[in-house]
């Protein structure tokens, strides 16, 4: 055990020994390597002492040595630089465009006719301006003239000479200046004129550009004949009848009239199946028109030819002037809607009174006779006279109101 414990003593002292000279052997190393980094530093700092521009301040540190240590230590010297003043970063110019709108053909008319609305109100305003200017001058110059009479030449005033003083002794007498009251004037009252104003709207002025004529309605009478040209055996006699028209500023016109027509029929045909029952030689047809027709003017002049579509409502009825044999053999009426047109002129004789002339050609559309077997008895002969085309060559005399 004892030899044990020296063992460790001396281990432990050899270890203490050793580890004391570490020590010396680390802060001897220390000290040397401190030396040269302050020789080091003072070597980089040297030459930047040197310049007095770039340096503000230098602080000189000196170290405090324990006593035990070695006093040869160089100084170290601290530089503080002077702090850069901040600089504004500049940032590129940024631009910002908002997407094209693409206006739609709507917008585009809108803002045609707002400027058009705003140059013809332009227009109208320098229009009423100037009117007004005009009228302003005028009054002014009425109102004024008696106020402001023209002004007669200034001549020259002559040399006032004072005249010579004369003493007047202290005893005489001395008159008074009679003093002479200035004129009185009486005063001009002037009235003031009143000038009627005149105002006139967009509506007014575009009114005036227009010339627009009312409708003209009027009332006339027909005269003429009327004829079956498809057939041999029916002759006119005469027609007649009345109109009433009216006329529209766009050369349009409406038109009703009603003619009356008579026409004799020959019976050119035999009844084979019974010669001896008799008939009729000649049948008398009255025949009445009820016409609404659509008519244009196609010139606006004083001769203005005339065209038009026509409806028509035909009655017809039937009489025997010449027969033989107790069977006349006639219908006694029918009815039948027909449709054609109408070509003529017209010619304007004096402001109100108009002549006219035109021939109504008609069609058949439809016809219905009172006797179901008017044309089914005995042999049939020809086409029914209700299926046939007519016209009127008729003269009119038409007066407006």
């Amino acid at each position: 055990m004892e030899k044990f414990l020296q063992i460790a003593v001396v281990v432990g002292t050899l270890g203490i020994s050793g580890f004391s000279l570490g020590a010396e052997d680390y802060n001897q190393g220390l000290k040397k390597e401190l030396s040269e980094v302050k020789k080091i530093q003072v070597e980089k700092v040297a030459p930047a002492i040197s310049s007095a521009e770039s340096i503000n301040t230098v602080t000189q540190v000196q170290t405090q040595t324990p006593p035990s240590t070695n006093t040869n230590l160089q100084p170290i010297y601290i530089l503080q630089q002077p702090a850069a003043s901040p600089q504004a970063q500049v940032q590129p110019a940024t631009t910002i465009e908002a997407a094209p709108v693409k206006e739609s053909r709507a917008d585009q008319l809108r803002k045609q006719r707002e400027e058009v609305e705003h140059q013809t109100e332009n227009k109208l305003v320098e229009r009423l301006e100037d009117d007004r200017l005009l009228s302003e001058k005028d009054r002014a110059d009425r109102l004024l003239a008696p106020l402001n009479p023209p002004t007669p030449a200034v001549s020259p005033s002559p040399l006032t000479v004072n005249p010579p003083i004369t003493t007047v002794p202290t005893n005489a007498t001395v008159t008074p200046a009679t003093v002479v009251p200035p004129p009185v004037v009486a005063p001009v009252i002037v009235t003031r004129e009143e000038v009627p104003t005149v105002t006139a709207t967009h509506d007014d002025l575009m009114r005036n550009n227009e010339s627009e004529e009312p409708a003209k309605f009027s009332i006339g009478a027909l005269a003429g004949l009327g004829s079956y040209p498809s057939v041999g055996n029916v002759n006119g006699a005469y027609a007649a009848g009345v109109l009433m028209d009216m006329q529209f500023a766009e050369r349009l016109g409406l038109e009703t009239a009603f003619l009356y027509s008579s026409y004799d029929i020959k019976n050119n045909y035999n009844n084979f199946y019974c010669p001896g029952c008799g008939g009729s030689l000649v049948t008398t047809l009255n025949q009445y028109n009820f016409d609404v027709g659509l008519t244009y003017h196609i010139l606006g002049g004083r001769v203005s030819p005339v065209v038009g579509v026509i409806a028509d409502y035909t009655r017809r009825s039937y009489s025997d002037r010449i027969r033989y044999g107790s069977n006349t053999g006639s219908t006694r009426g029918s009815n039948s809607f027909d449709g054609g047109f109408l070509v003529g002129v017209d010619v304007s004789a004096t402001k109100k009174l108009t002549v006219g002339m035109d021939i109504r050609y008609l069609m058949n559309f439809s016809y219905r006779t009172d006797d179901a077997l008017a044309y089914n008895v005995g042999y049939q002969q020809g086409d029914p006279i209700e299926s046939l085309n007519y016209y009127f060559a008729t003269l009119s005399l038409k007066l407006s109101l």
